[in-house]
C-alpha cells in the first residue's frame, strides 16, 4: 500500500503477485489472505485502468470470500462494491446496479445506515441511476449519502463536497438551475476551507457554474468561473484534454457573447 501511495504502481503490483505466490504455497492456513491479496491486484489494476484484469482479480476474491466467510461480511460486501464501479466503467451500469444494490445491502445489515461503506455504495448508486437515466433515483440516493457523509465526516469534509458536485450536476440537466448553484457554491466553499482551490474537482464545479450562468444568460458572471477552471486544468493536462478542451470553448463562446452583449448599438445612424 505504502508503493500506491507513492504511484509506484508497478512496483506494487510486482510485491502483491510474489506475495500471492507465497500464500498460495500453502493455502489452507492463507485462504483469506489470498482472497485480500487478490482484491488488492485487482485494485492496482484498476488504477491503471486495466478493468478487464481488476475484474479477474475481484472475481477469484470475491468467490473465496463467499466459500470461506460467507455473503454476511465487509469483505464480501467490498468485492461487490468493486466490481460494481468495474462495471460502471466498462458501460454495463445495469450490471453495476446490481453489484452495489447488493453490496448495499449487505452493508446495511453489518453496520447499519451511519457508515463510510454505506454512504460510498450509496453514492455509486447514484452514479448508477444517473446514467441509467433514472434521475430521480439518482438525487435520492446522493442525498442519502450527502446525508451520512455529513454525520459522521462533518459538514466541510471533501467527500461531502463531492457528494454536492454529484448532485449540482445532476440538478443541473434537470434544469433546477437555483438548487444545483446552491450545491455547487457549497462545494466549491469547502474546497476553499480545505486549501484545494488547485484540485481537478474545483475546476469542475466552476465549469458547472459557469455553464449554468451562461445559460441563465449572464455571461459576464461566468467568466471568471471559467478563467480559473482552465487555469487549474492546464496546470494538470495536456491541451487535447476533453475537460481542457471543454472549458476552453465554454470561455471563448462567454467572452465573444459578452462582448456582444456590451456593444452600445444605440448611436449607430439609422440608414
Amino acid at each position: 500500500n505504502a508503493y500506491l501511495g507513492i504511484s509506484k504502481i508497478e512496483k506494487s503490483l510486482s510485491l502483491y503477485h510474489e506475495a500471492l505466490d507465497i500464500l498460495n504455497k500453502n493455502p489452507e492456513k492463507n485462504i483469506v489472505n489470498i482472497a485480500i491479496t487478490n482484491n488488492n491486484i485487482g485494485n492496482v489494476y484498476f488504477l491503471q485502468k486495466n478493468y478487464n484484469k481488476a475484474l479477474d482479480f475481484y472475481n477469484i476474491a470475491l468467490d473465496i470470500y463467499k466459500k470461506y466467510l460467507g455473503e454476511e461480511n465487509r469483505y464480501f460486501a467490498g468485492t461487490l462494491a468493486n466490481i460494481g464501479i468495474v462495471y460502471n466503467k466498462n458501460g454495463d451500469n445495469l450490471k453495476a446496479y446490481e453489484y452495489h444494490k447488493k453490496a448495499l445491502s449487505i452493508e446495511l445489515h453489518i453496520y447499519g445506515e451511519n457508515h463510510p461503506d454505506v454512504a460510498n455504495t450509496l453514492n455509486n448508486l447514484g452514479i448508477t441511476y444517473e446514467r441509467l437515466g433514472k434521475l430521480d433515483k439518482s438525487i435520492e440516493s446522493h442525498e442519502k449519502s450527502l446525508k451520512i457523509r455529513k454525520k459522521i465526516l462533518g459538514e466541510n469534509s471533501i467527500q461531502v463536497a463531492n457528494s454536492l458536485l454529484n448532485l449540482g450536476t445532476i440538478r443541473g440537466v434537470q434544469k433546477e438551475y437555483d438548487k444545483a448553484l446552491d450545491n455547487f457554491i457549497e462545494a466549491q466553499r469547502i474546497y476553499e476551507k480545505n486549501n484545494k482551490e488547485n484540485d481537478k474537482n474545483y475546476a469542475l464545479i466552476g465549469i458547472h457554474i459557469g455553464a449554468i450562468l451562461c445559460d441563465l444568460d449572464r455571461h459576464d458572471e461566468a467568466i471568471p468561473f471559467f478563467e480559473k477552471s482552465e487555469s487549474i486544468l492546464s496546470k494538470n493536462f495536456t491541451d487535447d484534454h476533453s475537460n481542457l478542451k471543454m472549458v476552453k470553448k465554454l470561455l471563448n463562446n462567454a467572452r465573444k457573447i459578452s462582448m456582444f452583449k456590451s456593444h452600445d448599438l444605440n448611436g449607430l445612424e439609422k440608414l
